[in-house]
């Protein structure tokens, strides 16, 4: 008895995909672009896991900067200067801008690693259909397939729209990707007008 397999981020209900190119289907849109780190590093900074755990860094990192600001006011009152406000100031901050530092080049590197280094370009095409999105992408050996009932949110940059599936998952399309800012602004209404 086999079992069958569904999408992750298709939900019951939605129709299962026409092959890509049968006869009398096309999609409402396809977009072409190049995919770079500098745009998987758009869905890594909105990301909703990476979003709370670097809050809770930084407030981890708040938290330690004052433990060391209360270890040393007692243990370094002979030093001049270290009793300052703007000396305080710095001990109570460095902790958190060091976490805030990690967090960014942690960011670019889990971008960096989606496309395969800082300089590649990950040829990408994406057809978009009334009830799915299908994002074909030539460091992948299959498309992956979203259901457009499964879309939780879409986000709009200045230079990106994400289209954010399920729980993780999101398609980015580059602003350079439509014919022109008008072309955006359609298809963002049309899809913000999904979101259920």
């Amino acid at each position: 008895m086999s079992a069958a397999v569904m999408e992750p981020a298709m939900r019951p209900g939605d129709r299962a995909p026409a092959p890509s190119g049968a006869p009398g289907t096309a999609p409402e849109l396809e977009l072409r672009f190049d995919m770079g780190a500098e745009d998987a590093a758009v869905w890594e900074r909105v990301a909703p896991a990476h979003r709370k755990r670097a809050r809770l860094a930084l407030v981890a990192g708040l938290f330690a900067g004052f433990l060391v600001l209360q270890a040393l006011s007692g243990k370094l009152e002979t030093v001049p200067g270290l009793h300052t406000l703007p000396a305080a100031i710095c001990i109570l901050l460095l902790p958190p801008l060091l976490v805030w530092g990690v967090q960014r080049w942690d960011r670019r590197r889990r971008a960096e690693a989606q496309v395969g280094g800082p300089q590649a370009r990950i040829e990408t095409r994406v057809e978009v259909w009334p009830d799915r999105v299908i994002e074909h992408r030539a460091d992948r050996a299959a498309p992956r397939v979203l259901g457009a009932r499964s879309l939780r949110d879409l986000r709009e940059t200045g230079r990106h729209v994400l289209l954010i599936f399920g729980r993780d998952e999101a398609v980015i399309l580059p602003a350079r990707a439509f014919a022109g800012d008008q072309a955006r602004a359609e298809f963002v209404a049309r899809w913000r007008g999904r979101l259920r």
